[in-house]
């Protein structure tokens, strides 16, 4: 989506409205009553809407001049492309695929009419969650605007090459589907209850810890597209075993409770889907669960006793006979019961390699499979959390352990992950080779987060590393950097840098930005504060494999001055608001402790940042790198 947005916009290309479609234009190829797509309007009964896999449709939001985003409908123009091999890769699951930029352009894929005329996709959630986010996630349910159907999306933000925020793109999964694969087989499909739920704040009043996502029966019918959809809270019926259930939920393990439902008496079995925060949930009536053992074992105990009526006169040595009989014929009956807890509890203490024994086709025998298939997948999302941990200790490592100890230069940096895996970068390189007390320094950002991020991160300081000690030309080295990372790097990544040389002997700094933000200079002879621009206007790495970067400097620096060099993540943290810490609150705390060692100015602004957010959870990495010159002379230098 970057590289489409960064590039001219093609001479022709096809663009098709909401209007078009709307009203049938013999233009547009292949449209056909779907039978997967859906209109839900009130008093009226689902109508299939028309689409087309061979175009998107494109909706300008209110007052939007058509004209005036020519050249953006022109690029997005071969979106379908990218839209279908997606499709066609997950094609029970996708039910509209869709980008929204900042300007009022909305496309879709499949091509399709019925969009209201006050449709505005920059109002919708999903465009600001994303947008404020400046991660993925997911959102829902809510009313589709064109099939008013219940859905969930997963949205994530779009950035033009210069950083700047460009829009959101999006993909929709229906309730309907999701519920599809929520039902109970067997006798107990008719007073089973399965939901998917999420677990929104494991510290809140157990009444507004788990939210209901979607659950059998859930529509919504005769409402608007644009409609608020209540969040349904799920009740704790029993405040112990709920309040277990949803640490459970925190731990994002799986278990099963006894407690009451609406009144009844009820096995409450859950387990963590991809994300820690949603659970599948299934409810089912204990009675049911083990009436026909108790049927059993009461049929057992009758006859039992109806023996040993007709029977007294045998004696002593009959009845115990007859009472060994009932006490194991109960026990074979029970034993299944017997397993699946045993299976369970061990399963919960971590023992993923247990089974439960299969002995019959009824509804206890597939309790029991179901408990075997589930363990498995369990036992892959611990290894997948090991993974990452494992994943989060090697980059950690990566990263400088230590400032590194020049005269007339008092360094400190930092990096803190907002996930398991990060994308900031930073590293200190001794220059040795190029001159004594020389220091280099990177700060980098890759889009993104997760494994990927990791991977993208550790192969740039691979390369920087291999390149920095032999090249003194900075501009070379980044171009060089560029056209290595490039060959690697698919569409949707690619990394800011800012690489920076300061030398302690006559002291001064050059960099070199690849669309990196400028690094602060803070100056205590006057107080003042300024960003060291890059006149060249370096494009991110990964863009272009024929950039060529410009050196910046040599820009003199004096004894007390301190160079801020970080990732947004610092200056883009919000607080409970929304507000965003920015560059002028930055500035600040350097301005405040600027007399102190590097050390404890970077503790000063990681202390503001969490003050400043409060208890909303941190949203980006963050990364920050501080310098402060100690002397302006060459301490191996003569007067």
């Amino acid at each position: 989506m970057q590289r489409r947005l960064a590039a001219p916009p093609p001479p022709q290309a096809d663009v098709f409205f909401s209007s078009d479609y709307d009203r049938g234009d013999p233009r547009i190829g292949g449209l056909a009553p779907s039978g997967r797509h859906f209109a839900f309007r009130a008093d009226a009964p689902p109508r299939a809407i028309p689409v087309t896999y061979r175009a998107q449709v494109y909706k300008l939001a209110p007052g939007v001049d058509a004209e005036a985003v020519a050249a953006d409908l022109a690029r997005l123009a071969d979106m379908p492309t990218a839209y279908d091999f997606l499709r066609q890769t997950h094609p029970d699951v996708i039910y509209w695929q869709y980008t929204a930029l900042d300007e009022g352009v909305h496309t879709s894929f499949p091509g399709h009419g019925g969009y209201p005329d006050e449709f505005d996709p920059r109002t919708r959630d999903w465009y600001t969650q994303a947008r404020d986010s400046g991660g993925i996630g997911w959102i829902g349910p809510y009313l589709d605007a064109s099939s008013e159907q219940l859905i969930f999306t997963i949205s994530a933000p779009v950035y033009r090459p210069d950083g700047a925020f460009a829009g959101v793109t999006a993909l929709d999964v229906t309730v309907a589907d999701v519920i599809a694969g929520m039902t109970v087989a067997g006798n107990w499909s008719e007073s089973a209850r399965s939901m998917l739920v999420r677990l929104v704040d494991p510290d809140a009043p157990l009444e507004r810890s788990v939210q209901i996502l979607a659950q059998p029966g859930q529509h919504r019918r005769g409402e608007r597209w644009n409609a608020h959809i209540d969040a349904e809270w799920l009740s704790p019926h029993a405040a112990t075993p709920f309040a277990a259930m949803v640490a459970d939920m925190a731990e994002g393990v799986s278990g099963a409770r006894r407690m009451p439902y609406r009144g009844r008496d009820c096995l409450w079995v859950y387990g963590p889907l991809a994300s820690d925060r949603h659970h599948l949930l299934m409810i089912l009536p204990y009675d049911e669960v083990v009436a026909e053992a108790r049927q059993a074992e009461a049929d057992v105990i009758a006859r039992t006793h109806e023996q040993l009526r007709d029977a007294g006169a045998l004696g002593g040595l009959l009845l115990i006979v007859v009472l060994a009989a009932a006490i194991i014929g109960a026990r074979t009956v029970t034993r299944p019961v017997r397993d699946l807890t045993r299976v369970a509890t061990a399963v919960a203490e971590g023992h993923f390699d247990v089974r439960a024994p299969v002995r019959s086709g009824d509804e206890l025998g597939r309790l029991a499979q179901v408990f075997n298939e589930m363990t498995p997948k369990l036992e892959d999302q611990m290894r997948l959390k090991q993974s990452l941990d494992l994943a989060m200790e090697v980059q950690q490592r990566l990263l400088p352990r230590s400032a590194p100890d020049i005269e007339g230069l008092d360094v400190a940096g930092s990096s803190d992950y907002c996930d398991e895996t990060g994308g900031d970068y930073f590293d200190f390189l001794e220059l040795a080779s190029l001159g004594p007390r020389k220091l280099g320094v990177a700060v980098g950002d890759v889009v993104g987060h997760g494994v990927s991020a990791a991977l993208l991160m550790t192969t740039a300081r691979a390369v920087i590393r291999s390149q920095a000690g032999s090249q003194p030309d900075l501009a070379a080295l980044m171009t060089e950097m560029n056209r290595i990372l490039t060959k690697d790097m698919t569409a949707d990544r690619f990394m800011t840098m800012m690489y920076m040389v300061v030398d302690a002997d006559a002291p001064s700094v050059r960099w070199v930005s690849a669309g990196h933000d400028p690094m602060l200079l803070y100056d205590p002879r006057t107080d003042t504060i300024e960003p060291l621009e890059d006149d060249n206007h370096g494009v991110p790495l990964g863009i272009d494999p024929n950039w060529r970067y410009r050196e910046c400097g040599p820009r003199k620096l004096h004894a007390g001055q301190v160079l801020f060099a970080g990732t947004d993540g610092v200056w883009e943290q919000r607080d409970d608001a929304g507000e965003m810490f920015g560059k002028e609150r930055l500035g600040e705390v350097i301005r405040a402790h600027a007399g102190e060692p590097a050390a404890e100015i970077q503790s000063a602004i990681r202390t503001e940042l969490n003050r400043f957010r409060g208890g909303r959870a941190q949203g980006d990495d963050v990364t920050m790198v501080i310098i402060k010159i100690t002397s302006d002379r060459d301490p191996a230098s003569t007067d």
